[in-house]
């Protein structure tokens, strides 16, 4: 199971799309199954706003394991690859034969060590 970024479902508010997400995880805990989620911080127009939305989430359900991932992972010819060379984050998509992520510049100096702060009272959440 994935959580979803703020522009997952484009046309879809990210309290929307957390709401039916929050609705799939707490089926499955009814029913006694064990699920992980992962969930994106810092993809395009992420602001401290909206991280504190995904976190009241995560914290509003019980997965089994919850992965917070920093960035949105690049490939050649995606959307987010466009926006990086438009943003001036890479000068080409050739760029991108390495591992590359999109990190959001508004949360990009404090959004790995606050993830990580709240992961340390979530014993089932890591940080990635």
């Amino acid at each position: 199971m994935t959580g979803q970024g703020g522009d997952a479902d484009e046309g879809v508010a990210l309290g929307d799309s957390l709401e039916r997400l929050r609705q799939v995880c707490h089926t499955c805990e009814d029913g006694g199954l064990h699920y992980s989620i992962s969930q994106t911080f810092g993809d395009p127009g992420e602001t401290a706003e909206s991280v504190e939305e995904k976190l009241a989430f995560l914290r509003s359900i019980n997965p089994a394991l919850a992965n917070l991932r920093v960035g949105v992972r690049m490939l050649p010819g995606s959307d987010i690859a466009a926006k990086a060379v438009e943003d001036g984050l890479i000068s080409e998509e050739a760029e991108l034969i390495k591992p590359t992520f999109y990190v959001e510049e508004s949360v990009k100096d404090w959004i790995v060590d606050h993830l990580k702060a709240q992961a340390s009272q979530n014993p089932r959440w890591n940080v990635f």
